[in-house]
């Protein structure tokens, strides 16, 4: 069972924004609940309007299309209405473990795409570096070096050279 998250360039962008969605619903819903909560039992009437297959939900009775009024009593709710907030709880709380755990599994691969990437640098710094001391050598090997043997000297530089340019200057 995957869980779709929006996709970014910065993947780790859409795991936050959608860790900071929950947690502002979470927090919203908590804050509605304690404020609730806090105050004495006031009933609340609300309308649920329906017109042609939209349907909205307001405190004021509705202008043109179906209505239908619910009482609402937020100090006492039923146990239909506390079993299902802990349904809704429960789902959010396995929907944030999903999203954590594919932001920590992003996380990691990160980590070892960096780590690659670091020592794929490291062995072609090494490379690179290997190559220069064989172009000095060749060099020096040439300077000393006369006649027909000179000029299989200068093809071994210049192979040398041809290396480093392909491996090294790209």
């Amino acid at each position: 069972m995957g869980l779709d998250l929006p996709r970014h360039p910065n993947s780790s962008i859409a795991l936050s924004t959608a860790r900071s969605g929950l947690f502002t619903t979470a927090a919203i819903a908590l804050l509605i609940v304690l404020t609730l909560s806090s105050t004495d039992s006031i009933a609340v009437t609300t309308y649920r309007c329906e017109v042609g297959i939209v349907i909205s939900y307001s405190d004021k009775p509705c202008l043109n299309g179906k209505e239908r009024s619910l009482s609402i009593d937020p100090a006492n709710p039923t146990d239909a209405d506390k079993a299902a907030a802990i349904e809704r709880a429960k789902a959010e709380k396995h929907q944030l473990k999903q999203i954590e755990d594919a932001y920590e599994k992003e996380r990691k691969q990160a980590e070892a795409n960096q780590k690659k990437v670091r020592q794929e640098k490291s062995t072609r710094q090494k490379q690179c570096a290997k190559l220069e001391v064989k172009i000095r050598r060749e060099r020096e090997d040439l300077s000393t070096t006369f006649g027909k043997n000179a000029t299989q000297q200068r093809t071994r530089l210049k192979r040398a050279e041809e290396d480093y340019a392909m491996d090294c200057k790209a």
